[in-house]
């Protein structure tokens, strides 16, 4: 082994010494540390000891070839005005990685060869891990071409599977570039449908290229980067232009590896000269049209072609003509000769008189003497001659053509077999059954019912909400929107009735891309909870229509039932009836049992749950609108819908933190339900003296202004807390997910997004895995928040699985969690959905009555609740252990608090139930024990 270490280390120092030598050279490639200086503390940091740094006349850049970081260009200098791209305040540069599976590691640099003429490098390294159950092991290789007088780079970006494991999954290049004062500082454009488009986020692309504009205006002074990619494979565009990242991406289409398999992808990087209005782009150029004259039908036209070259390419001819949209000639236009040099701009000039309105196209062929320069070959482009439309008239809808990319799709859901965990009703017109929540029920599934009915049953504490989620399927000769539910009360044998009992049905929404482009099925997932008078309520919704068709093809009805038991209910079975009718006839009835624990839920949630409210439209028209909602209703939801949607969030444990206050408001809400549990402060000092005055101090935090920060901003940050403290006794969180923590303590109470396994946080210390100085901060009263469950931020996710991850909250030692939005919308929420997230952050929805209630919203409650189940048996362990009681109840409970792999034990809806049916038996085994014991 040590033999084999040393050969791979004079290997390297071969490699390296070899392009130390070549350095003279008109294309170099060498071996040599890349560093940077650290914002946060202003010290040199070594990234990568052994980066491999190319360089030509045009550019100089450092490739890093070690985990996690291999394979993107940290450095990236346009040598013609001395710039860096690269954003020096992150650890994120080109060719980034996303949306590959796995963790990287393991990676190599190697110097392939050099000349005169080019220099190749490649970089290697491995992504693993697991993920969906399945084993993920891929190596990727990624090729850097620089040539002589050029200022793009290639790189070819091969993965093989080299695991036992299918993996699916959909690349992800991105691109993040840096900021400066006079460059990478204007929008993001593309050639869509309509013409010369600012790209915002998450489009299907007309061309096969992305631009970054440094401002409007040509300049030699200032470059632009346009990302390049083999349009066959391009399946969305995105952009993001906030400072101080300026970022590019590009999604590819699906990927389906066999162990064994290769996927191969070329793509470039082109730096220019800006141009402000690019029309065409491809390695070797980009080109941007300018009319000097007014637009009109049979007036002559001056045209001004601009091209921007990115390779040293000389004196060159250009051939040409103008087109209709369909192809046909309508001019030719005289040959031209043009000088392309990297970093200079030119410009070539054509008149044409357009016969009439309309999209006209000019089309020119780059010429090295008799033999056409095919463009873009490297990438395999579309268009491989410059082509940039001009409008004539009132531009149309669609001014060029959309290309078609691969066709590679989502699969869609298979049929599968269901067998309801309780079979409740069997008769020839109908039958039900209850299946446990949070499962979904999609409208491919086939139930297999047993002969024998059930009552429904569902078990909770006092103070706490429960689902019983139950079908209803129709024979095929009977209309499934027929069919209603009327419900009894639900009581005790002392005639006492539950608080609260309503029934909801499940609505389906439409997905036709998979979160996070992973291996889900698309169609039709269900998540809305409507009021079962949806259908006459807004029968000419589109949603309604949508879902009355998928209803009438599987035959079948979804119900959720939704209890809540009031704090001083009496523990004991509750029973009551559900009826089903159909075509107001009665078919069948069912039993529903509710057993109330002898336990009652803390008045506030345990864990510290809050979210954030980012896309709030709800007192906007569009989303009511849409439903058919009439005007003066509308009007009227607008005046109470933040109302609602607080009211429903708190009642169900959780805490809006936007808008949420000052105390005048915490005085209204703080109450609702199980009470708020935090408190957002906005600085004040009669909301601080609130909180004092209602012991609520210990609730609140104020939440540091400087959101997801970079560690160059921790110094601010430490200097702001200390001004806060030296005024004010409201806590401080802050969102932070760097390095640099060690400044902060102190300063900072609640730790939001951090890991307090992290390496920064000190020697990992068991059972937890702690780092010791988490640990320490634990001890001083610091908290730890996490951010955004998984069942929150995607509607495909499976929910049982992302209520495991607040299990895991309770088993690490995490005190709160923050979501991102629980109320995310669109314009038209049920149109078009939050980019390619799937309902990312939508857990409420507008409803035929105003804001409404989802599966997942019923989940998250639910997840909360979990941990108070737990929170309460720890208590009870520590209770009993001090009477020496109950010594076996204990040996069992402290087997469930003390697991530190408990998410593990309710991956699945049984499990999940059995485990918490069991911890119920548990506390009230507790109970009995103490009051045997006297206490």
């Amino acid at each position: 082994m040590k033999m084999s270490k040393l050969r791979i280390a004079a290997a390297w120092i071969i490699v390296c010494v070899l392009g130390s030598v070549a350095s003279s050279q008109a294309v170099t490639a060498t071996c040599a540390p890349y560093g940077r200086v650290d914002p946060a503390n202003k010290q040199q940091v070594t990234v990568d000891p052994n980066a491999v740094w190319l360089e030509n006349e045009h550019l100089r850049l450092a490739l890093i070839t070690v985990a996690p970081y291999a394979g993107q260009v940290f450095s990236l200098v346009y040598k013609p005005t001395g710039q860096e791209l690269c954003n020096p305040m992150t650890l994120q540069g080109y060719w980034q990685d996303r949306g590959v599976p796995g963790v990287i590691t393991e990676g190599k640099g190697e110097i392939l060869s050099q000349s005169d003429t080019q220099a190749q490098v490649r970089i290697t390294y491995l992504s693993t891990g697991e993920e969906a159950g399945k084993k993920i092991a891929l190596r990727h290789t990624k090729t850097y071409t620089l040539k002589k007088g050029a200022s793009n780079v290639q790189v070819d970006w091969k993965q093989e599977n080299i695991g036992t494991d299918r993996i699916f999954y959909n690349p992800w290049i991105k691109h993040v570039g840096g900021l400066g004062e006079t460059f990478l500082k204007g929008q993001a454009k593309i050639v869509m449908p309509q013409g010369l488009t600012k790209l915002d986020w998450d489009f299907v692309p007309t061309l096969n290229w992305v631009v970054r504009l440094s401002g409007e205006e040509n300049s030699e002074t200032t470059p632009m980067v346009t990302s390049l990619t083999d349009y066959r494979r391009i399946f969305r565009q995105c952009a993001w232009a906030v400072p101080p990242r300026y970022t590019l991406e590009t999604t590819l289409t699906r990927v389906d590896l066999k162990p064994g398999e290769a996927s191969e992808l070329p793509s470039v990087l082109l730096v220019t000269p800006n141009l402000g209005n690019v029309g065409y782009a491809a390695p070797e150029l980009a080109a941007s049209l300018e009319t000097t004259s007014e637009i009109k039908p049979g007036q002559e036209l001056s045209l001004k072609v601009n091209i921007a070259a990115g390779v040293d390419l000389g004196e060159k001819r250009l051939e040409g003509q103008i087109a209709t949209a369909t192809g046909e000639q309508v001019a030719k236009v005289p040959n031209q000769q043009v000088q392309l040099q990297a970093g200079k701009i030119s410009v070539v000039s054509y008149a044409f008189t357009p016969p009439k309105d309309g999209v006209y196209f000019i089309n020119l062929t780059v010429f090295d003497r008799q033999q056409p320069i095919k463009l873009g070959e490297e990438i395999k482009s579309q268009k491989t001659y410059i082509t940039l439309p001009i409008v004539v008239g009132p531009a149309p809808a669609v001014v060029v053509q959309n290309w078609q990319a691969e066709d590679k799709g989502f699969p869609g859901r298979k049929e599968r077999e269901v067998k309801p965990w309780r079979t409740l009703v069997n008769v020839p017109a109908l039958k039900a059954g209850q299946v446990l929540v949070p499962e979904r029920i999609f409208p491919e599934d086939k139930f297999i019912y047993e002969e024998k009915a059930q009552p429904a049953a569902i078990r909770l504490a006092g103070g706490e909400y429960e689902c019983l989620q139950f079908v209803v399927d129709v024979s095929e000769k009977e209309d499934p929107m027929a069919v209603a539910v009327t419900l009894s009360t639900i009581k005790n044998d002392q005639g006492v009735a539950l608080e609260s009992v309503r029934v909801r049905e499940q609505i389906y929404l439409t997905t036709e891309i998979p979160s996070d482009f992973a291996d889900f099925p698309v169609g039709q997932w269900p998540d809305p909870l409507f009021e079962t008078d949806w259908v006459t309520k807004i029968p000419n919704a589109p949603i309604t229509k949508q879902n009355v068709e998928f209803i009438k093809k599987s035959h079948r009805r979804v119900f959720w039932m939704t209890v809540h038991a009031q704090s001083e209910a009496k523990g004991g079975l509750y029973k009551g009836r559900i009826g089903l009718t159909l075509a107001g006839k009665a078919v069948g009835e069912f039993p529903v049992e509710v057993k109330v624990n002898a336990f009652v839920l803390p008045k506030r949630a345990a864990l510290r749950c809050a979210t954030g409210m980012v896309g709030w439209r709800g007192n906007a028209t569009n989303n009511w609108a849409t439903l058919g909602l009439p005007d003066e209703e509308i009007k009227e939801i607008g005046k109470t819908s933040m109302d609602s949607y607080w009211r429903l969030i708190i009642e169900y444990g959780w805490t809006p933190t936007m808008c949420f206050g000052p105390a005048t408001v915490w005085e209204k809400y703080k109450d609702v339900g199980r009470g708020v549990s935090v408190f957002p402060s906005g600085g004040k000092k009669q909301d601080e003296d609130w909180l004092i005055k209602n012991d609520l101090l210990k609730y609140a935090f104020m939440y540091a202004p400087f959101d997801e920060h970079p560690d160059g901003k921790v110094p601010e940050v430490a200097e702001w807390a200390r001004k806060w403290k030296a005024e004010h006794k409201t806590p401080v969180l802050d969102c932070y997910y760097g390095r640099e923590v060690e400044p902060l303590f102190g300063l900072v109470d609640v730790w939001l997004g951090q890991s307090p396994k992290s390496p920064w946080w000190g020697k990992s210390t068991p059972p937890l895995g702690w780092g010791d100085k988490a640990i320490a901060r634990k001890q001083a009263g610091d908290q730890f928040f996490s951010c955004n469950a998984s069942l929150v931020w995607h509607v495909e996710y499976i929910p049982v699985q992302g209520r495991s991850e607040f299990w895991n909250d309770f088993a690490i030692g995490v005190d709160g969690r923050y979501v991102y939005s629980t109320c995310r919308w669109t314009v038209d929420v049920y149109k078009k959905n939050w980019t390619t997230g799937n309902y990312m952050g939508c857990l409420v929805y507008p409803g035929p009555h105003g804001i409404t209630t989802s599966i997942r919203l019923e989940t998250l409650r639910d997840a909360a609740e979990d941990y108070d189940y737990l929170t309460l048996l720890r208590e009870a362990v520590a209770t009993a252990k001090k009477g020496n009681t109950a010594a076996f109840a204990i040996q069992k409970a402290e087997g469930i608090v003390n697991d530190q792999k408990l998410s593990t034990r309710v991956m699945t809806v049984e499990t999940l139930h059995a485990l918490r049916n069991e911890i119920s038996d548990l506390l009230e085994a507790f109970g009995v024990a103490r009051k045997k014991a006297g206490q």
